[in-house]
């Protein structure tokens, strides 16, 4: 196993004494002082420059280790990386992605987001280098003074160190956590703004994935933002550490056909120090109430658990029905899941789908029909040529599913849902973000 660091114990606690860290992956040198690794001079390798696929060798980011930077996806083609690393501003040996949206000017209220994989290999190959420890640290999280967050998610099992206090809210996303700055503005890229900074810690890693990005409440013309992710660790004023407590694997929402339950079901890949999971119900998709607690199964785990809950909604008068989990951890730490939906009346007694909004802007909800809940469905998005665009699969369907089309032109186009030998077909309009 080879190390970013090379490690002896002696040696490695007197270098790293009071230690300042951007985007830093690891617990044990939170407190010690280094430059960290050196992302500086990167060279295209494969694909086209700034497109989904291309990959980058940033060579000799320490001792005999190159990072490979791959460009995993985006929200949407108006999603553009103008830098793979700015070198004008902020720090020379940080990774400093510069990430836009249409150009830099939004209209209404969005969001978006550029993923990135940085994998360690041994210098001048593709071999992985896996780390004992690694630190990360989000620079300069902050807003426009505006409209426009900035917003920052790091995947994995790891911890995470905020300053105290925090101008950082902190959001669940499937597989990892999201991290929302303030709309105030922070001035340049300052490694001192520590409430504005926040820094993630992995273990046994050899590749990390996080996305930049970020979201408006209304127009701005600051949609072209500069980050910066810095390989070592920084001092925080009353540091707190908090453990992402838990990976969810899954997470559905099926309607029992009396129309009187709305059974929920969940699934964890991961967790560490999870005390409880808070359901909770909205009929608005804002205002949201606690209606349950279940608690966590004993132990720390790394394989699948799997859990549930009947919640009896028969008084409840509202079309609409919204859910989430409040994942807490021991020390109280919590994130939330990502909302599931439950529509009630008459629209999934058909074998029709029900499909809304339709036009559409970003995101798209398919009802399925009641007898088709908890089954395995397919849902196929083609445009008017036939070519399939977009597919998911799921074996144990929630009553509404939830699809992003962010990503599609304007346009027309067809979405086949797929139950075993049923079919049911809808025309969806795609509008501009």
């Amino acid at each position: 196993m080879i190390q970013l660091y090379p490690f002896n114990k002696t040696i490695f606690f007197g270098l790293f004494k009071n230690a300042m860290l951007t985007v830093a992956l690891s617990l044990a040198a939170m407190n010690s002082f280094t430059q960290g690794l050196t992302f500086k001079n990167p060279a295209l390798v494969s694909g086209t420059k700034g497109s989904d696929g291309a990959v980058y060798r940033f060579s000799n980011v320490t001792t005999s280790v190159d990072a490979l930077v791959t460009i995993n996806g985006r929200s949407s083609t108006l999603v553009t990386l103008d830098s793979i690393d700015v070198t004008s501003t902020g720090w020379d040996i940080a990774f400093q992605p510069m990430v836009t949206y249409n150009k830099g000017t939004v209209s209404s209220a969005t969001s978006w987001w550029m993923e990135f994989l940085v994998t360690f290999v041994q210098s001048g190959t593709s071999t992985p280098v896996v780390q004992d420890t690694l630190n990360a640290t989000a620079i300069d999280v902050d807003g426009d003074g505006g409209s426009l967050q900035e917003q920052f998610s790091a995947y994995g099992t790891a911890t995470y160190t905020l300053n105290t206090p925090t101008s950082i809210s902190v959001g669940s996303i499937s597989g990892g956590s999201i991290f929302t700055g303030p709309t105030a503005n922070s001035a340049g890229i300052d490694t001192s703004a520590t409430k504005v900074m926040v820094t993630i810690n992995y273990s046994d890693v050899s590749t990390i994935k996080f996305r930049y990005g970020g979201k408006t409440s209304g127009s701005s013309s600051s949609a072209n933002r500069y980050n910066s992710i810095w390989f070592k660790t920084f001092k925080y004023t009353a540091a707190k550490v908090n453990t992402l407590p838990v990976e969810l694997a899954s997470f559905g929402a099926q309607l029992s056909s009396d129309k009187n339950t709305a059974n929920l079901n969940w699934a964890t890949s991961s967790e560490i120090n999870v005390s409880r999971f808070v359901i909770q119900r909205s009929i608005d998709g804002s205002n949201y109430d606690d209606v349950a607690i279940v608690f966590s199964q004993e132990g720390n785990s790394n394989s699948l658990r799997q859990y549930n809950y009947a919640d009896n909604i028969s008084s409840v008068n509202s079309t609409m029905v919204y859910y989430r989990l409040n994942m807490v951890d021991i020390d109280g730490n919590s994130k939330l899941s990502e909302v599931e939906l439950i529509r009630l009346g008459n629209g999934g007694q058909t074998s029709n789908i029900m499909v809304y909004p339709n036009p559409t802007h970003s995101e798209l909800r398919i009802t399925i029909p009641d007898s088709w809940q908890g089954k395995s469905i397919s849902y196929s998005i083609y445009n008017v040529h036939g070519s399939l665009l977009k597919q998911k699969m799921t074996s144990n369907a929630a009553q509404t599913e939830l699809l992003n089309i962010a990503d599609l032109p304007v346009g027309i186009y067809v979405i086949n849902v797929i139950n075993g030998n049923e079919i049911s077909t809808k025309r969806i309009v795609k509008l501009n973000n």
